[in-house]
């Protein structure tokens, strides 16, 4: 319900009355209902005070009044100012309500727009995402480079610490149901289409050789496993049959698409330590007696592809934010500038045989790459970001940490 008054005022060019409006969105999912109206009210001024300061006046005008008397509403603005002090800095809610207010305006800019992709992308990039939802391509872009890395062997990189690291690429793509997620898939299935052949005939021979050990008598000479190198994992291994895939990997990378994060999660409870081992491509192994378990260690070259939804993600990650799993991930998720979740479908492009012909020459380019590649222009970047990074770090530490201490 709006009030009979209507304030003139604004914050950064957004008017304030927007801001409250999103703001009820932000704490309790939209305006107050019977029984909770004067805490709304409380919990709108002990917010948006942070714009306004103490003006009461102000706060009348721009407050909705729910249906409360105006007695009623000036008595909870009141307790609010009175037995509440000012956070330091924009509270969180506010800060979200102020940034929704901005994109249903249309001034998403600078900062508060999520960062965007080069305008000139290499040709091979530009070809991968041809046929992509428009919503979906920067995620796409960077959850690729996962299925990319599978295609190379024996390569190291110069890193800045003048150490040489393999590459590994752990991707998460993050959104909400029915969002479009999957448009990730046929790009996938293209990069991997001969490594996914070759895998076919690797498990149609182990499977030959697991019935015809099965079949023969204990006093029969048992077959030898086929040492054939399969690549693609499905997401419900163990640890004990990815530590077999690596040892017969021949140096090649292993990888994994999963489509719900709980697939891996569920039978890799060791996933945390696991991928950042693999990230460091350390050596993985484990000791057992029985001669029918899988023994030794092998070093882990494992990249993946992890679709997940916000609220699964904050699960993984509760207990990841200083043992290193969050820094070696890269975490994507579609954006719309005007907050359009599921009205627009993400519409599919081409895959055929003209989508992966085109495709072939970049990846047999790829494929054959060996050695040591170093690249100044990328290791002057990560300086400049390194620098970048640490200074919001200290600013943000100096805002939110310190007035506690």
């Amino acid at each position: 319900t709006p009030n009979p008054t209507c304030s003139t005022s604004t914050y950064e060019g957004i008017p304030m009355e927007d801001i409250v409006h999103e703001l009820e969105h932000c704490i309790s999912g939209g305006p107050a209902i019977e029984g909770t109206r004067n805490i709304q009210v409380f919990d709108i001024a002990r917010l948006i005070r942070h714009l306004t300061g103490n003006n009461l006046p102000l706060l009348q005008s721009i407050i909705p009044h729910y249906g409360l008397s105006a007695e009623e509403h000036e008595s909870a603005i009141r307790n609010a100012l009175q037995y509440t002090k000012p956070m330091p800095g924009i509270p969180h809610d506010l800060s979200r309500a102020i940034n929704r207010a901005k994109k249903s305006n249309g001034t998403v800019t600078g900062e508060d727009a999520p960062p965007a992709m080069p305008d000139e992308l290499p040709s091979s990039m530009q070809h991968i995402l041809q046929s992509s939802p428009d919503k979906m391509k920067e995620g796409i872009a960077m959850g690729v480079f996962s299925p990319l890395r599978v295609l190379m062997s024996d390569t190291k990189f110069h890193y800045i610490d003048n150490s040489y690291k393999e590459p590994c690429f752990i991707n998460f793509l993050v959104a909400e149901q029915g969002s479009g997620k999957s448009a990730i898939k046929p790009v996938i299935d293209a990069i991997m289409e001969r490594i996914v052949e070759r895998d076919q005939e690797a498990r149609r021979q182990e499977a030959e050789w697991r019935e015809k050990y099965n079949t023969l008598g204990a006093n029969k000479d048992k077959p030898k496993a086929p040492q054939l190198p399969i690549q693609w994992i499905y997401p419900n291994t163990t640890l004990a049959a990815l530590n077999k895939r690596a040892q017969q990997s021949n140096n090649l990378s292993l990888y994994t698409y999963c489509d719900e994060a709980e697939k891996l999660i569920g039978h890799l409870p060791e996933y945390s330590s696991i991928l950042r081992s693999c990230y460091d491509s350390e050596r993985d192994g484990q000791e057992r007696v029985s001669s029918q378990s899988v023994c030794g260690d092998a070093q882990i070259r494992w990249s993946l592809n992890i679709s997940t939804q916000p609220s699964t993600i904050r699960r993984l990650m509760a207990n990841e934010l200083s043992n290193g799993l969050l820094s070696r991930s890269s975490i994507s998720a579609p954006f719309t500038s005007d907050n359009d979740w599921g009205e627009e479908i993400p519409v599919l492009g081409d895959y055929g045989e003209q989508y992966r012909s085109q495709l072939k020459p970049y990846l047999d380019r790829l494929s054959q790459v060996k050695g040591l590649i170093t690249c100044p222009e990328a290791e002057e970047w990560v300086m400049a970001e390194r620098i970048k990074h640490i200074e919001y770090m200290r600013e943000m530490d100096a805002k939110y940490l310190l007035p506690y201490l």
